[in-house]
């Protein structure tokens, strides 16, 4: 009689054992999903990183050019004395333009900023010609 409790006792203890690895294979499966999902995320974050670290590169690039562009420009323009001169005078008359504009819209009598921008119209012709 102890031989066959025994043998009872083993089988129930095989099966508990059985349903235990079950559960567990259940859990491990469900862990596997949840760091396939974050892997997934990881990843999707990495390339949308990357395309936006290009993006900023490309827009640096952009500014050191425009950079080199105005710097080479300023230098033709101011490469003689009589050009540099009147490139002066023409954004001055531009930048006094611009105050002009804003002080019209202030105070609402756009005479003097047309009469301003008929004066330099007249100057830029005569600069040009």
């Amino acid at each position: 009689m102890a031989n066959s409790d025994l043998l009872v006792k083993l089988g129930l203890q095989n099966e508990e054992f059985i349903k235990a690895l079950d559960e567990s294979k259940k859990q491990i499966a469900a862990m596997k999903q949840k760091t396939d999902a974050a892997s997934s995320s990881i990843q999707s974050f990495n390339s949308k990183f990357k395309s936006i670290s290009s993006q900023i590169f490309g827009v640096t690039a952009a500014l050191g050019i425009a950079k080199g562009s105005v710097d080479m420009f300023n230098k033709a323009i101011m490469s003689t004395q009589n050009t540099g001169d009147k490139f002066v005078r023409i954004t001055d008359q531009a930048k006094a333009s611009v105050d002009s504009f804003y002080v019209s819209l202030n105070t609402g009598n756009f005479s003097g900023f047309l009469r301003f921008a008929i004066y330099l119209t007249q100057l830029l012709v005569g600069l040009t010609a």
